[in-house]
């Protein structure tokens, strides 16, 4: 799972750079997971908050690799957020064992 919430509050709402940076690759990781993995998933997306949880049942290891990769890409784009606008952002990592 993969979830994103709140505004950063590092510029006016509708036009703050870190929320739209974040909102951007989190959008992006979304649609990847569908066109590239091919992988289903639940979302929940509304204002403020989006939430995947990718399903990955009888998944080949091929789109498990496709998979890792874009969440790699997914996270070096935030930490690199968070390096540039550390009040603006917290990141908090969580993992559950496949």
């Amino acid at each position: 799972m993969v979830q994103v919430e709140g505004h950063a509050g590092a510029g006016v709402k509708g036009n703050d750079p870190v929320c739209a940076a974040v909102s951007v690759l989190a959008g992006t990781l979304v649609i990847g997971i569908s066109r590239i993995a091919g992988l289903p998933q639940k979302v929940d997306q509304r204002e403020g908050f989006l939430r995947t949880e990718i399903e990955l049942g009888e998944a080949l290891p091929e789109k498990l690799k496709i998979l890792f990769t874009m969440l790699n890409f997914f996270i070096i784009g935030i930490l690199e957020i968070k390096r540039t606008a550390d009040e603006a952002l917290t990141v908090i990592f969580e993992s559950n064992e496949i």
